[in-house]
């Protein structure tokens, strides 16, 4: 779970507590996310232009109808072409809305550069950003984001949400 800073998320007068959830967490229940205070849930839907995670659009349904803010997430793949990456994306959406922004989760190397990673995140977070009207969030752990994608200072238009892994 991550507490969300309210500058990021209008609407609500303190941080907000997030849960993510994939295929790897099993069954999701949005009423027992709901009593510990959850508030958004994050959905993961793709990893690169290759894989779709069947929970993705159920859990999102679910956490709708329990009343919980819904949005998706996406996993990079830099070895993959980014135009597919998002084409993927947006059509296993299928024309869901979200209340806040898509999560781009930036957290594989893939035996690329620091430059072509960089230059897959920018065009996924514009592209994104262009087809749903709404700004891109950026999901990564600041110590492998500082060593394996290149400085660029147009990151700071893109609020980021910072992973920190108690294991």
């Amino acid at each position: 779970m991550y507490a969300l800073p309210v500058s990021e998320y209008r609407g609500y007068s303190s941080a907000v507590l997030m849960i993510d959830t994939s295929r790897h967490n099993g069954a999701f229940e949005p009423r027992v996310a709901i009593a510990n205070g959850v508030v958004l849930h994050a959905n993961r839907l793709t990893v690169g232009d290759y894989y779709t995670d069947e929970k993705g659009l159920v859990n999102y349904d679910a956490g709708l109808e329990a009343g919980l803010v819904e949005t998706f997430y996406l996993v990079v793949a830099p070895e993959c072409p980014w135009k597919e990456q998002v084409a993927r994306y947006l059509r296993e959406k299928g024309g869901r809305k979200q209340k806040i922004g898509t999560i781009v989760d930036v957290e594989l190397q893939r035996n690329k550069r620091r430059d072509e990673i960089a230059d897959c995140v920018r065009n996924i977070l514009a592209e994104i950003e262009q087809a749903e009207a709404m700004r891109p969030y950026v999901y990564t752990r600041q110590s492998w984001w500082d060593r394996c994608v290149q400085a660029w200072e147009g990151w700071r238009e893109y609020p980021r949400i910072v992973a920190r892994y108690s294991h």
